[in-house]
């Protein structure tokens, strides 16, 4: 035998434990009986082997996504879109806590800017998710694997949003925390800093239970 090759697109032949390989053999002038000729020994020599490793793909067909599940991927989705109005709120709170009368320039009020301005950015690329789901699932002939996909970009949105909120929150902690020695301004950034949790609050209500209805349709 010079060389036999396995076809890796033939199913059949991948599950093997033994080769068998045809030969013929000289036997000795003094034949013995044919029954006892029970065992043959042979000396194999492997002068070269090769295996060749590449993605194989059989056929495989894409369910087609049903209305019912489209339908419910698009309410998922439009559920996720977040009011404007509801992000401004937060903005205005912040800028409310930025011109406290005495406010000092610390560290923590930058925080909680670049925060504020964490918020802004994801909920801006949230909305774009949205959009292009939406657009995504008006596409003719789905598959579910679309659908899914499509869910899993907004609830990719949706979880930087989430984060961004509740850095903020975190950020105007920092500086409640930052202020409360002073008798004058610290009551005053408190004050802001509770109407800016109470914004924030309303977000993140919306955004975890989109996340949870998105979590929950991905998994059905």
């Amino acid at each position: 035998v010079s060389k036999f090759n396995i076809d890796g697109s033939d199913r059949t032949q991948l599950n093997w434990k033994q080769i068998s390989v045809p030969e013929v053999f000289p036997i000795p002038a003094q034949k013995p009986d044919i029954e006892h000729l029970d065992q043959v020994f042979v000396k194999v020599k492997l002068t070269s082997v090769r295996l060749v490793e590449t993605p194989f793909s059989y056929t495989q067909t894409c369910r087609i996504a049903t209305t019912f599940e489209i339908d419910s991927a698009l309410a998922a989705i439009n559920a996720a879109d977040i009011d404007p109005a509801l992000i401004t709120a937060i903005t205005t709170a912040v800028d409310a806590i930025v011109a406290v009368p005495g406010l000092p320039a610390i560290p923590a009020v930058a925080n909680l800017q670049a925060a504020a301005t964490g918020v802004t950015t994801a909920a801006t690329n949230l909305a774009t998710a949205v959009t292009n789901a939406v657009a995504a699932l008006a596409e003719p002939d789905l598959c579910v694997t679309d659908v899914v996909a499509a869910l899993r970009s907004v609830l990719s949105a949706l979880e930087t949003l989430q984060t961004a909120l509740n850095n903020l929150i975190a950020a105007g902690a920092a500086l409640v925390t930052a202020t409360a020695g002073d008798l004058v301004v610290g009551p005053l950034v408190a004050a802001a800093v509770a109407t800016l949790n109470t914004a924030i609050n309303a977000v993140l209500t919306i955004v975890n239970t989109a996340l949870q209805d998105i979590v929950d349709l991905i998994a059905d």
